[in-house]
């Protein structure tokens, strides 16, 4: 009886909570800012130009207005945008695995769960110059 009122007294503090973390503070955001942008600016160095697989360049990586994106252009000779648009939930999903299995960009994802802000990886095709935006993220 005393497991079944803690548990719904627990479920009460959390619905009336909004079941959701403190809100961090504005110089918690700052931080969590300047750690993105760098990482960010160092991925751009790393990346830009990088064949990154058989159909995909990185074009440029980029912070702004707490939204991360990355800017591919990807060959059209394998795939094509509308192939991208077609799976963008499979590609979303994909990724989401990829970034949280590796330890640097989990705590990326953290930061930028702290600041409210989005990934986006943005594909451009190397003929058509149609594009698609998928978001893996967005707090």
């Amino acid at each position: 009886m005393k497991k079944i009122l803690f548990l719904a007294l627990s479920l009460m503090f959390m619905i009336s909570c909004g079941g959701s973390k403190q809100k961090a503070s504005e110089n918690e955001m700052a931080e969590a800012r300047e750690l993105i942008k760098a990482e960010i600016e160092a991925a751009d160095e790393m990346l830009r130009g990088e064949q990154i697989d058989f159909m995909t360049v990185c074009d440029s990586a980029e912070f702004v207005n707490d939204e991360i994106h990355y800017y591919y252009t990807i060959d059209e000779d394998y795939a094509t945008i509308d192939v991208l648009k077609a799976n963008a939930d499979d590609i979303k999903e994909n990724q989401k695995k990829t970034l949280e299995s590796m330890p640097s960009t989990k705590e990326l994802i953290s930061l930028l769960e702290t600041v409210g802000g989005s990934l986006t990886f943005d594909y451009k095709g190397n003929y058509s110059g149609e594009t698609v935006s998928i978001t893996v993220y967005d707090f």
